[in-house]
């Protein structure tokens, strides 16, 4: 008979504090357990026999949701903290309360509420109460709290939960955990199918490198891709080949629709992309919907968009240009039937927007139910590195690196966004090196213990 554990959590926002739960011991770790509700609202237990985890509760302390998502219940430090258990030490960051733990008498008690901080992060209720965008009605990676506390390159969640478990084996816990190994996730938008879709594209190409932003490197490269009869962005092969030889499957996000400038007007029906689309599928590869730049806000346009082709697996997504509302966003996926996504990343800086390099379900705070979406964060993008992070090749492979490592550490989802039109012209013709560079193995690690010792 498998252990059980029993958990008993204040009688406030239970609906919240269930869906912590159930992220962190049932779709994290695998654990069977069971959930009472106390009388007393200021601690949530954790019990595996007579021994036990107290947590402190901090902020599920009211059940006036004005007050719960305001920007008064933000956390006001993001302090480094740490517990040894056994001979080794374990980091995370003190988001609410103190960061003191006292460890006696077969009770480890956190006065650190790290249900709050768990809550914080994966359902990323800070972007609604946070209220700077930038010019394209996004939160920037830039204005969330892990960035300005320096730690959005650690996933803090997976933190938290290597903790509880490392606590649970200390206090003679004998259940077994879900078992994961790294995953490499490679995932490409297909913003722009081909560069010349049309006899009127390479014109206004070569117009482009020569008179609107002069570059004779890049009309060079051009015209050598035109002479041979090839198109710079027809590069699905290439990544396909890659991933094939790495044991893992590409996924390749198409835009059926979309009317701003930011949209690209081609037509998912055009025989040259359904010959792209159908190579992909012969090949086994993934076929998923790039909803259009603005459909994170209009459900009915992101279902016509999702019920103009039926042929091709629509029924995961990631948005154009990352852009979403949160929680809104994330109830119109459901709404129209997406069961699986991938966005949530951030376009100005890499890292773990969700505190996590697991996948999991989403949570609707505004209408405080757990969704049917599964996310699987995005981690890093190359237009985040060339462009807004500014980074060299060589630059990107180190950042690149040190987000494997982090990701590795934890046997958690890599995800990595490559466009199809970031190779051969410049400036992305540099940057092959940095596209092959995902695809390298991660440092090792034997256990997670070893890797505590690193902080």
């Amino acid at each position: 008979m498998r252990d059980k554990l029993k958990i008993t959590i204040p009688n406030l926002c239970i609906d919240e504090v269930k869906y912590v739960m159930h992220c962190i011991f049932d779709v994290f770790l695998g654990l069977e357990y069971t959930i009472d509700i106390s009388s007393t609202n200021d601690t949530y237990t954790i019990q595996s026999g007579a021994q036990k985890i107290c947590i402190d509760n901090h902020f599920f302390v009211s059940d006036d949701l004005l007050k719960l998502y305001s920007i008064g219940s933000m956390p006001k430090l993001g302090a480094s903290a740490g517990c040894k258990i056994g001979n080794l030490h374990y980091p995370f960051i003190s988001m609410y309360g103190s960061d003191e733990v006292v460890v006696s008498n077969g009770v480890i008690h956190f006065k650190s509420d790290l249900i709050a901080s768990i809550y914080f992060m994966l359902t990323r209720w800070e972007e609604k109460v946070v209220l700077e965008r930038d010019s394209h009605d996004r939160f920037s990676g830039q204005s969330s709290f892990a960035f300005q506390n320096n730690f959005l390159d650690r996933p803090v969640v997976n933190e938290y939960v290597e903790l509880l478990w490392q606590c649970l084996l200390e206090l003679g816990f004998s259940g077994a955990r879900k078992e994961r190994v790294y995953n490499l996730v490679p995932t490409h938008d297909v913003d722009d199918p081909l560069m010349w879709m049309k006899g009127m594209d390479i014109f206004r190409s070569l117009m482009f490198s020569t008179i609107k932003s002069p570059n004779f490197n890049d009309l060079k490269q051009k015209l050598s891709y035109w002479s041979s009869g090839k198109d710079p962005y027809d590069t699905y092969d290439r990544m396909m080949d890659l991933a094939e030889a790495s044991g893992v499957k590409s996924t390749f996000y198409f835009l059926t629709g979309g009317n701003s400038s930011y949209d690209r007007s081609y037509n998912i029906n055009d025989n040259k992309l359904q010959a792209i689309i159908n190579n992909i599928r012969n090949r086994k590869h993934v076929v998923g919907l790039h909803p259009s730049y603005d459909t994170y806000l209009d459900a009915t346009l992101l279902s016509e968009e999702k019920e103009k082709i039926n042929d091709v697996d629509f029924q995961q997504s990631r948005q154009h240009y990352l852009k979403v509302s949160i929680p809104e966003t994330w109830s119109i996926w459901q709404q129209v039937g997406i069961e699986k996504d991938r966005t949530m990343g951030y376009a100005d800086v890499a890292g773990f927007r969700c505190g996590v390099c697991y996948e999991f379900p989403l949570f609707d705070f505004n209408n405080r139910q757990q969704l049917n979406v599964i996310e699987q964060p995005l981690i890093v993008m190359d237009v985040t590195l060339q462009q807004y992070e500014n980074l060299s090749p060589s630059e990107c492979i180190k950042r690149i690196e040190a987000l494997k490592f982090q990701t590795k550490k934890y046997n958690g989802d890599f995800v990595f966004l490559w466009h199809n039109s970031s190779f051969n012209v410049s400036p992305w013709d540099r940057y092959e090196v940095v596209f092959n560079e995902m695809y390298t193995n991660p440092i090792d690690s034997e256990s997670h213990q070893v890797l505590a010792n690193a902080f």
